[in-house]
């Protein structure tokens, strides 16, 4: 069945989303230097995926979901880890992707994600994915990921204690942690930003979180089909 398009995809998969996309093709140097001056204040990216993901093996199988055009991606691999994936809803981010990682970039939607259920990736990552996805939707993204995770969910989102919505329609600060109170936390940073976000209020810098939780152990678990 095929799910109705959320306000927040419509927009993801008009003009906003292709400008987006087409302007944040970045190296990990690159993104090093952006989270620094504006998502951070002074904690590069490549430390804080190094620093959550230290224990966990190279060869994992990873997803990250909202991967853009691929940057997370790249870091990862410069990082040492060799199976990668990523889901990305707009078409024109995921060639990109592809452009860049190989053939390991799907199309779809972080509400309905099209892999088997069978809790075969090792790893699922967000970078401020759920962040942009509505409070009437993100109990079913959170869902979808706890359905797919086999060992462990790595989020880097916007954070605040209590739900708040930063840009109208658009942007919104929770403990995204919530999402999965089955899971055992293993790792939880909080950075306060650097400046605000871009369309917020100037008064409004806000908190970036990351974490990783830990998942239970499911019953017969098998790899994934990818």
């Amino acid at each position: 069945m095929t799910l109705a398009r959320t306000a927040q995809e419509q927009k993801w998969l008009g003009e906003h989303g292709k400008k987006y996309s087409a302007g944040w093709v970045l190296e990990p140097r690159q993104l090093d230097e952006l989270w620094m001056q504006r998502v951070t204040g002074g904690v590069s990216r490549t430390a804080i995926v190094k620093g959550m993901l230290e224990d966990i093996p190279r060869d994992a199988l990873v997803l990250e979901v909202g991967c853009n055009v691929g940057n997370q991606l790249v870091l990862l691999r410069s990082l040492g880890f060799t199976r990668v994936w990523g889901l990305e809803l707009i078409p024109e981010a995921a060639e990109r992707a592809r452009q860049r990682v190989g053939n390991r970039v799907t199309t779809g939607s972080a509400l309905s994600m099209p892999f088997e259920d069978n809790g075969g990736f090792d790893v699922i990552m967000t970078c401020w994915c759920l962040s942009h996805i509505a409070p009437a939707d993100i109990a079913r993204a959170g869902s979808e990921i706890r359905r797919l995770a086999r060992k462990y969910i790595f989020c880097t989102e916007n954070y605040a204690p209590t739900e708040n919505c930063t840009i109208k329609d658009y942007l919104w600060q929770r403990d995204h942690r919530k999402l999965w109170p089955d899971c055992k936390e293993i790792r939880h940073e909080i950075y306060p930003s650097a400046k605000p976000h871009p369309g917020a209020p100037s008064h409004q810098k806000g908190c970036t979180h990351a974490f990783l939780l830990e998942v239970p152990a499911k019953e017969a678990e098998k790899p994934a089909s990818v």
